[in-house]
């Protein structure tokens, strides 16, 4: 009923809207617009309804931003105009971009203070629909109005208030990508303005969060922009993490600073970083021992030429502890981080971590095979430990190929039986298929089958090992050809 009647009830509203006199109706209308909208983004991107609300957007628009420069209307009604803007953007992506003309002008009118009855909540408003518009539109269509709202929303940054503040930094936030990519005259304001609140410690929790990733998102992205600033920054992120309320935060900040495509140089800063963040690895805050596996996995990868290998063993054998089926996350954050600390990728091998993985991960990476509460992320973990492992071609006791094949075909010990024993077969067998993939020697691969197949007994009756035998040569199938076996 609602997709046949949209367009004559929109319309109806708006025409009320326009001439409507009681605020108190007023604030009726906009919310009834609102249930509509909300109500018909449900109904999914290509459907009728939603192809219906893109073509009413720039009416609705028009008659939310109208109201912010009407004299007669009060804060509440102004309030309200932007509330319903705010839930297009976020509801109906890039739908603004036609009318972003008339809406930027009027988000810096109400930013500079110029509207009458303006107030905090309006402002909040104004900056929360001032991000939404970078997040959801691209740059192409928003850098034009980066000029009119950009000093508007620096200037934000450093207000008083700390709601003003906080989504005034997570505006910034949202113009990193447009600036790093269409407006880079901006960066080093907004470097500035999102240093300037890292920096302060007497403030509300909400500012510090949002300044921290602030600076995280702009270090990541406009790095080799930041020039003086990038190592002020790194180091301001490595104050953060002495402090358990600001720890996570700054845990994430740096986790995107090191992923960074630009590969910004983080000196000194990643070697503190890393030993600090190994030491969070033993603390019972769940999120933040999950954010310094990741942060850490993308040190090793990413910096090694900046850590020794005293830090990343340490960061290793840390790790190697959380490898298990209590946490498959983070078990499998934790091999991901072991197998980046094997891979020396053209480096000298970080000899000491290359032993702790040896001697800690791998034994629990194979009690891990044997786990019938595999799940198929911490599979793809797993795996890919297993052929960095033989990729890296180690010479410690246990890390050659044939070692390796040996103890996890070995692993139908009869422990587990039933649906437990298929699982733990499926997953030994996916994992010696990744070590041969590690190997990449074709003759290498059907010695390993032939070895399989001498192993199965009586077709009458099928044990674990015959079990698990099968499973692996229907993996090592999948990968080559074994018609020759």
């Amino acid at each position: 009923a609602l997709e046949s009647d949209f367009d004559s009830t929109v319309t109806r509203l708006l025409t009320r809207l326009r001439r409507e006199r009681e605020e108190s109706v007023k604030l009726d209308l906009f919310a009834a617009l609102e249930d509509i909208l909300r109500t018909c983004s449900r109904a999914g991107v290509g459907s009728g309804l939603d192809d219906a609300v893109r073509t009413a957007v720039p009416a609705v628009a028009k008659a939310s931003i109208s109201r912010l420069v009407d004299k007669r209307a009060g804060a509440k009604v102004k309030t309200a105009a932007l509330e319903l803007a705010r839930e297009i953007a976020a509801r109906v992506p890039a739908s603004l971009e036609s009318s972003l003309g008339f809406v930027v002008p009027a988000l810096a009118k109400v930013l500079a203070g110029g509207v009458p009855q303006g107030g905090s909540a309006l402002r909040v408003e104004a900056l929360a629909l001032s991000r939404l518009i970078f997040e959801s539109h691209d740059a192409a269509s928003t850098a034009p109005h980066v000029d009119a709202l950009a000093p508007q929303i620096f200037a934000a940054a450093d207000d008083k208030y700390y709601k003003v503040a906080a989504e005034a930094l997570r505006a910034c936030m949202a113009l990193v990508p447009v600036v790093a990519s269409a407006v880079p005259a901006h960066a080093a304001a907004l470097s500035n303005a999102a240093l300037s609140r890292v920096g302060t410690t007497d403030q509300d929790q909400e500012v510090k969060d949002a300044a921290i990733a602030c600076a995280g998102a702009t270090a990541a992205m406009l790095g080799d922009a930041m020039g003086a600033d990038l190592p002020r920054c790194l180091k301001l992120l490595l104050d953060r993490l002495k402090n358990e309320i600001t720890r996570l935060a700054a845990v994430k900040a740096i986790g995107a600073v090191a992923t960074s495509e630009l590969n910004p140089p983080m000196g000194e800063s990643a070697a503190a970083a890393t030993v600090e963040l190994a030491g969070f690895l033993r603390k019972t805050n769940r999120p933040l021992r999950q954010a310094s596996l990741f942060a850490l996995d993308a040190l090793v990868s990413k910096h090694a030429g900046s850590l020794s290998d005293a830090e990343v063993t340490a960061a290793v054998e840390e790790a190697s502890a959380l490898v298990s089926d209590g946490d498959l996350a983070l078990a499998s954050a934790a091999l991901s981080l072991s197998a980046s600390a094997v891979s020396s990728k053209g480096r000298a091998p970080f000899a000491n971590a290359c032993s702790a993985v040896c001697e800690k991960t791998l034994p629990a990476a194979l009690e891990l095979v044997r786990s019938p509460l595999m799940q198929s992320h911490a599979l793809h973990a797993l795996t890919s430990f297993f052929t960095a492992l033989v990729s890296a071609k180690l010479s410690n006791a246990g890390a050659s190929s044939d070692d390796l094949l040996a103890r996890l075909m070995g692993s139908g010990d009869g422990s587990n039986t039933g649906e437990a024993a298929a699982t733990a077969g499926r997953t030994a067998a996916v994992c010696v298929a990744a070590v041969c993939a590690g190997v990449n020697d074709a003759k290498h691969t059907a010695s390993t089958a032939s070895s399989l197949v001498a192993q199965l007994g009586d077709p009458a009756s099928i044990s674990e090992k015959d079990l698990l035998a099968l499973f692996c040569l229907g993996e090592l199938g999948k990968a080559a050809d074994l018609s020759a076996v």
